[in-house]
């Protein structure tokens, strides 16, 4: 009763702040999140601030979002402008070898063709952020110890290490320095998508995204196929693990409870939550202004009930967790830098501008200038493929590939030698000669590279992240997750594994060490067939500059290209390029990028 009175008063110091500049709709979503705010306090053992403060605050975050909305709009709309004259480009200088629907699916997913998006498209720059992410984290856990490593991708100390994550301590130190780089990891993914949008809070006890097995929540009932009654299984098994007073703070009624819990279980087996959507799509987002859209955080009674939960109707591995949620994180943090906030409301914009330019001249491309003609492409880069039916047909296909891959390669060390051809090619098409990339080939073959440069470019772990990433969706989970695991213990069994490890590495590092090496060389006084390997990542004459500005990796009186000091291009350069002084979060945002194009000229 004393909550109710706090409360009404609260709500009129509310009206009172915002007059009548407010519906009743959105100022009902502010006292509802003024309740969570109360009982939030409540459960941390904080004293509860009086209804004026209170109420203030929430204004505050409400007046900051709306900014932060406004903010997103005029940003997506930039961008929508911007990538529409980037495929302009890219279609006028193809001299009519690539028309506008050829461009704009290189953009999203890449192409054959030469131009200068052929390369720097959305999907291979989400694999690349990602192998670099995963690298990293694999290297700085590593770096621990063997013993660290082992335990954490064998599972060994997961709920001690979950204990230290949310601040229990449990005397153990290489679960307390395996949770601090987890942290710092998962802080530094939740500050670059603030910085492109998104309006992440940070939770002191958060250990990482639940993932939720489609298929076993399916069969929830144990004996019945229809929906309904797994649905009503699995919300009813869900309540008895979940701190309910704290998971659902702004509702009081069970049947509330039991609905929204059913509507959590639909979008679950619908596939949104493997989307990367942009802030609709990331975990944590909160928004006070569309709060009945925002992602509602599942909190559980204790790790037990946590643990519980992942064995039944998730994934009890906390690598693969940890890995799953840097995946959706590297994957969203690209697509809301190349298309903002809302990536399939800007790309329409994109189209539509594109259809503006053609309407008078070209019929046939205006008519195939739509959404559905572009689905399946985009679908790859903003996870909506993941969806049910992507997902059995992917798991499979995936069975398929993987017994057939098995079968075809069992003696693939015998045949492999040819995979020397292509890395020849590869390497002469860099301009750095045929016989630079067999000479590079058999020197990283023979464990010849060299190991400084390798972990600065985050590649030392190359044969961790082959041989461990396993399925994003089902590792160890269910049948398919078993064949691929049976298939990664094969092919490192047989050596391919390591074969392959070592030639990425090999050409990671020829790369770097070749672009580092013409550093003090400029765009136009390059070769030819340099220029145009730089043109396929969008790599221009500007970018070139900041690029070969950078302080370069020296080992074995070689310089090596790295980018990772992108941070320190002055300022000023940044501005001068792209014509506009930019704000200490726009110019955060463009060193990133550039330093991903680099990583993704290393990784493609």
């Amino acid at each position: 009763m004393a909550d109710v009175k706090r409360l009404s008063k609260c709500f009129q110091e509310v009206k009172r702040l915002t007059g009548d500049l407010l519906p009743d709709e959105q100022i009902n979503q502010i006292l509802d999140e003024a309740k969570i705010k109360i009982n939030e306090n409540k459960f941390q053992g904080a004293e509860v601030k009086s209804e004026k403060i209170l109420a203030q605050e929430i204004i505050d975050k409400f007046e900051y979002e709306q900014v932060l909305k406004k903010r997103n709009l005029a940003e997506s709309n930039m961008k929508a402008l911007e990538r529409y004259e980037t495929i302009i480009d890219a279609v006028d200088e193809s001299n009519g070898k690539i028309n506008p629907i050829e461009a704009v699916r290189g953009y999203l997913v890449g192409m054959q063709k030469f131009s200068k998006i052929t390369r720097n498209s959305i999907g291979l720059k989400q694999g690349a952020l990602e192998n670099v992410e995963i690298t990293k984290l694999v290297n700085a856990i590593r770096a621990l110890g063997k013993d660290a490593w082992n335990d954490f991708s064998e599972g060994r100390i997961d709920l001690e290490i979950m204990r230290e994550m949310i601040g229990e301590p449990t005397g153990i130190k290489g679960a307390k320095n395996i949770a601090r780089i987890l942290k710092e990891s998962q802080n530094s993914w939740r500050l670059r998508l603030n910085d492109l949008g998104a309006n992440i809070g940070e939770l002191d006890d958060w250990i990482t995204r639940t993932t939720h097995d489609t298929e076993k929540m399916a069969n929830a009932s144990k004996g019945s196929r229809l929906l309904d009654d797994n649905r009503a299984a699995w919300v009813e098994y869900i309540q008895t693990k979940l701190n309910l007073k704290r998971t659902f703070a702004d509702v009081n009624d069970p049947m509330e409870i039991n609905k929204i819990l059913s509507d959590i279980y639909d979008s679950l087996m619908s596939g949104d939550h493997m989307k990367y959507g942009g802030t609709n799509s990331v975990y944590g987002t909160k928004n006070v202004t569309n709060r009945l859209n925002s992602s509602r955080v599942l909190h559980f009674k204790d790790l037990q009930a946590r643990q519980e939960y992942n064995i039944k109707f998730g994934e009890p591995s906390l690598q693969t967790s940890v890995f799953n949620v840097l995946t959706s994180s590297a994957k969203n943090i690209v697509i809301m830098q190349e298309l903002g906030t809302n990536p399939q409301d800007t790309f329409n914009k994109i189209l539509s501008l594109l259809k503006k330019k053609y309407r008078n001249s070209d019929y046939q491309i205006v008519r195939d200038l739509n959404f559905e003609n572009f689905q399946g492409a985009f679908g790859q880069i903003d996870g909506s493929a993941n969806s049910v039916g992507g997902q059995t047909l992917a798991k499979i296909g995936m069975v398929v590939r993987s017994t057939g891959d098995m079968a075809r390669l069992g003696g693939t060390m015998i045949t492999s030698g040819a995979d020397l051809a292509p890395y020849m090619t590869s390497t002469n098409f860099q301009g750095r000669g045929l016989l630079t990339g067999l000479f590079e080939a058999i020197n990283g073959l023979l464990g010849g590279n060299n190991k400084a440069a390798m972990e600065a470019l985050e590649v030392i772990s190359n044969s961790v992240v082959v041989s461990n990433r396993g399925n994003v969706y089902a590792d160890g989970a269910d049948g398919t997750g078993a064949i691929n695991n049976l298939r990664n213990k094969f092919f490192k069994w047989n050596g391919l594994n390591g074969w392959v490890a070592s030639l990425k590495s090999s050409m990671a590092l020829g790369v770097s060490k070749y672009y580092g090496s013409l550093g003090e060389t400029k765009f136009f006084d390059l070769e030819k067939r340099e220029r145009n390997f730089l043109t396929l990542y969008g790599i221009d004459e500007g970018k070139w500059n900041m690029l070969r500005s950078i302080k370069t990796l020296a080992a074995d009186n070689k310089r090596y290209l790295t980018a990772e000091a992108a941070k320190d291009i002055p300022d000023s350069v940044v501005n001068s390029y792209v014509g506009r002084k930019l704000s200490a979060r726009e110019l955060r945002n463009f060193k990133n990028n550039l330093e991903l194009t680099w990583r993704n000229v290393l990784n493609d």
